[in-house]
């Protein structure tokens, strides 16, 4: 599907002036560039990133409605291509919920490592 500027700006106006929801394909095209936007702010902005900066991307590309807004995943996870697949069979298993605050800290932690103490998220 081609997402069109006229899309985006008719989103926008439903959203600011009449209240009114505009269709989801808009609604997550929206999010998506507020989110970039949002992470292009941190990167470009000197500090390290933080796993706080990281969830509050994802909030904006999720939305707050959504439950898993700013949350890290608190089970186990895995991709199938099969409808009710077991871990065994998946072709993707996450690593442990347990892990995942050590991940996301190391995650963090990689993107400030560079020789200039901040790993580009932006072009140069």
């Amino acid at each position: 599907m081609v997402f069109r500027r006229e899309s985006c700006r008719r989103a926008e106006a439903q959203l600011g002036s009449f209240g009114e929801k505009p269709p989801s394909v808009e609604i997550q095209a929206l999010r998506n560039i507020a989110a970039t936007s949002h992470a292009c702010g941190v990167a470009v902005s000197g500090r390290q990133i933080t796993v706080e900066d990281i969830q509050d991307i994802h909030h904006t590309l999720i939305g707050e409605d959504d439950p898993i807004a700013r949350r890290l995943r608190e089970r186990q996870n895995w991709m199938s291509s099969k409808s009710m697949a077991i871990p065994l069979e998946a072709s993707y298993v996450g690593p442990p919920q347990e892990r995942i605050p050590e991940l996301m800290d190391d995650l963090a932690n990689y993107m400030k490592a560079d020789e200039g103490g901040s790993r580009s998220l932006v072009g140069r």
